[in-house]
């Protein structure tokens, strides 16, 4: 909710990181952060983004693999995985404009075990 209070947290969590502007459309404001130099000016920016001059301080996860897992579940909680769906894009493209393929083409054996 302050300038103050952004510093104080990405100090504790680490970079990089991401800042997300509450109440703002289409990441408005928002991006990443990977070193200390270019914390004052996204903290700055997000803050005066969002109307409620209030902003989301998260610990990046760039280099990640995202995927989803479609799946099937009934009344006595039996699960069966229907298909998996694995973003092709690297992690840090928005969900909606990333390029997904269905099945998994690079999911390792292990992970998809787990």
């Amino acid at each position: 909710n302050s300038f103050l209070e952004g510093k104080e947290f990405a100090q504790q969590i680490g970079f990089p990181l991401v800042i997300r502007p509450s109440f703002t459309l289409g990441g408005t404001g928002g991006g990443f952060v990977h070193t200390k130099d270019d914390l004052d000016a996204a903290l700055d920016r997000g803050l005066k983004a969002s109307p409620i001059h209030e902003v989301l301080v998260e610990k990046a996860v760039l280099g990640w693999k995202e995927y989803e897992l479609e799946l099937l579940r009934d009344q006595n909680d039996n699960v069966v995985i229907i298909c998996t769906v694995e973003n092709v894009d690297p992690m840090g493209v928005h969900t909606g404009d990333s390029i997904t393929v269905a099945p998994a083409m690079t999911l390792s054996d292990t992970a998809f075990q787990e």
